[in-house]
């Protein structure tokens, strides 16, 4: 018992397992760890290990002992038994042998050795215990010695190369397959495109919370190095920040979007621009007969006008540098149907929508593609307000065919992809991300 609670301690994930043919034996030493646990100093851990990762087998036979301690491919593996020198000569899989009651795990940790750099999670199977031979120089040469087998070799290779996109390893494969072989290497399917961004810039504006901000780290995340823009350089800097600290590259900039000339200065400042997500946006749920000017005019300048300022200049720095660049802009299921006191919120996402399909007709002559995300009611800023309410919140559950609210990384997978070139084909359409709201 004790021998398996000095294993146990080493970590709450440290298994520790008793082999025997006795179940006598396999009883009283579960009763005698139970009884060491109340009183050990580590028990907090070794117990947790103990209960989680223990075991205790009872064996028919040595021979049947021999076989599950192979199979379980300990690195330590303690012996106490009337012959431990059969468990020598038979076993194979293992770090280190403890041979007899007079030695223990503890002494080969501490003390005697040989080492205390083994293989764990059943790699025993397949590797030992480090020595020095493993800091042996090994020398190894190859060469074909036909045509034939060469061509057949180099295809062998030259799918695996592009099942793993490594197109010059590829047709090193390739040009041999040619030479020698007379015949080019048949592929099923070509090498599926992807989501990485890296090399790419994205400029990200509305980034300083929610959607945005959840936008901009899933970008990063990707590997584009991003551009955050908002009014509020402080929730920027933050976000940049948590970018940063996850391993991305941000930047930040502030900027007012419902000027236009505020937005081309930006733009031209940036320079090259692969991605553009807008996310700047705002709601107004009143009643039309309630709506004041100002109301109608900060709604549509945010939600619309913004938008118009940003795909222009943005869409002429892509046609300067020659970039086949994706247009992003987060709108809304409300873009695609109705509701009470939202009027002007859906005017002016309905006018999105129309302006993203005209867009892309005008802009896929030069491989830019502008598309909308869609999403349904979020846990963000925006809509914290209204689903503090709980009848309205029940009202929203009751429309989603998933039965919940979205949550940020909802939206992580959707905006990847339309930036990606997993979406090369994919423009002037509307990615649903509502949950099936619209589906009824």
């Amino acid at each position: 018992a004790v021998d398996l609670l000095g294993q146990a301690e080493h970590g709450p994930t440290s298994p520790a397992v008793l082999l025997t043919n006795s179940e006598k034996l396999a009883r009283d030493t579960m009763r005698e760890v139970d009884r060491q646990l109340t009183m050990l100093p580590t028990a907090a851990i070794a117990k947790k290990a103990w209960e989680d990762f223990g075991e205790v087998i009872v064996c028919d036979s040595v021979e049947e002992m021999i076989a599950q301690a192979d199979d379980i491919a300990s690195e330590h593996v303690q012996v106490m038994t009337e012959d431990p020198d059969l468990f020598l000569h038979r076993m194979t899989n293992y770090g280190a042998l403890f041979l007899g009651p007079r030695t223990n795990v503890s002494f080969g940790d501490k003390v005697i050795g040989t080492n205390h750099t083994l293989p764990t999670k059943k790699n025993a199977r397949y590797t030992g215990g480090l020595w020095v031979g493993k800091f042996l120089k090994t020398c190894t040469y190859q060469r074909i010695l036909s045509d034939e087998a060469s061509a057949l070799v180099g295809e062998y290779c030259s799918r695996l190369c592009h099942m793993e996109n490594f197109a010059g390893h590829g047709e090193q494969a390739n040009i041999r397959v040619r030479r020698y072989g007379k015949r080019d290497v048949a592929r099923m399917f070509p090498q599926p495109p992807s989501f990485r961004l890296d090399g790419k810039h994205a400029f990200v504006v509305g980034a300083g919370r929610g959607l945005g901000a959840a936008c901009a780290f899933a970008l990063a995340q990707a590997g584009a190095s991003v551009t955050l823009a908002s009014r509020s350089i402080g929730e920027l800097e933050r976000v940049a920040s948590y970018i940063r600290a996850h391993g991305g590259v941000a930047c930040c900039h502030e900027l007012d979007a419902r000027n236009a000339e505020a937005v081309k200065a930006c733009v031209e400042a940036l320079g090259p621009i692969d991605v553009l997500v807008n996310s700047a946006g705002t709601n107004r749920p009143l009643r039309l007969e309630d709506a004041k000017q100002g109301d109608i005019d900060d709604l549509f300048d945010i939600n619309l006008k913004a938008a118009l300022y940003l795909a222009r200049e943005v869409s002429i720095s892509m046609r300067e540098h020659a970039i086949k660049g994706s247009i992003i802009t987060l709108s809304s299921q409300m873009g695609h149907v109705g509701g009470p006191k939202r009027s002007l919120y859906c005017a002016s996402k309905h006018a999105l929508e129309g302006m993203t399909k005209a867009l892309a007709w005008e802009l896929g002559p030069e491989g830019i593609r502008v598309n909308t995300l869609c999403p349904t009611f979020f846990r963000t800023p925006l809509t914290a307000p209204m689903l503090a309410d709980p009848g309205f919140r029940d009202f929203v559950i009751g429309r989603i065919a998933l039965g919940r609210i979205g949550e940020l990384q909802d939206i992580m997978g959707p905006v990847v992809f339309l930036a990606s070139d997993a979406s090369a084909l994919v423009t002037g359409t509307a990615l649903m991300v509502d949950g099936g709201w619209t589906a009824q």
